[in-house]
């Protein structure tokens, strides 16, 4: 695929099928949604880019495979947007039994779920923050994962949110501002500002805190870890 546009419908992987976007290829969703549903692939070659201008809904929806190396995923806001609710931003999901695997490149704007059983792993990525001229729906990526989702995220750096509901996530050497914690993930060789943890009992190890207030606690009625051996493995 060279340069495709979708726009107002749907472009879907069903099982069995794939799609493979070359080298320097675009795909734009201007208004559509890719679906890839499971036992489907899509896989983004070097410099290949996903780029949405959605403002509501899902922009790109992972029921099967989305792999990439050295791709772009750009969710873009729609400056047109004037609704007083929703996000304006784009969005990636990934459904249960989803997986999305990206080695280098980077992700641009919106917001990115993984839901319970979901598989994403992130490895050399770089977050980026979609800044049109002042706009009020401008946004650095958001990622989220869910309880239960199931993730690595090694080396990814920029202007980014991350937020970890899952014990089964392991975070090593990041480079982000803050993250909000609830559980027990794993957060390894990183370099951040502050943690926001409101459960859970994360294990942290050899990271590095600009702030001095590194672990800022939100709701101390659900926090069930030992802050003493916690800050030992700071």
């Amino acid at each position: 695929l060279g340069r495709y546009q979708i726009r107002d419908g749907h472009l879907t992987v069903d099982a069995g099928g794939s799609l493979a976007l070359v080298e320097n290829s675009l795909l734009e969703l201007a208004g559509g949604t890719l679906v890839i549903n499971a036992g489907g692939t899509t896989t983004l070659a070097a410099h290949a880019v996903v780029r949405s201008t959605e403002t509501f809904g899902w922009d790109i929806a992972i029921f099967g495979l989305l792999q990439g190396t050295d791709a772009q995923i750009q969710l873009r806001h729609n400056d047109s947007y004037n609704q007083t609710s929703g996000s304006g931003n784009s969005d990636l999901r990934v459904f249960a039994g989803g997986q999305l695997t990206l080695t280098g490149g980077s992700l641009t704007g919106g917001r990115y779920y993984f839901d319970s059983t979901s598989q994403v792993d992130l490895t050399n990525i770089e977050l980026i923050r979609h800044d049109r001229d002042a706009h009020r729906y401008d946004k650095s990526p958001e990622l989220i994962f869910y309880a239960g989702a199931i993730g690595t995220l090694t080396n990814c750096y920029g202007d980014w949110e991350l937020t970890i509901e899952s014990d089964q996530v392991v975070a090593d050497t990041l480079t982000i501002d803050h993250i909000t914690l609830s559980a027990g993930a794993t957060l390894r060789n990183s370099t951040l500002n502050y943690i926001e943890l409101s459960g859970g009992s994360p294990v942290l190890t050899n990271n590095t805190f600009a702030d001095n207030a590194p672990i800022r606690l939100l709701d101390l009625n659900a926090v069930v870890v030992n802050v003493q051996e916690m800050l030992k493995r700071l």
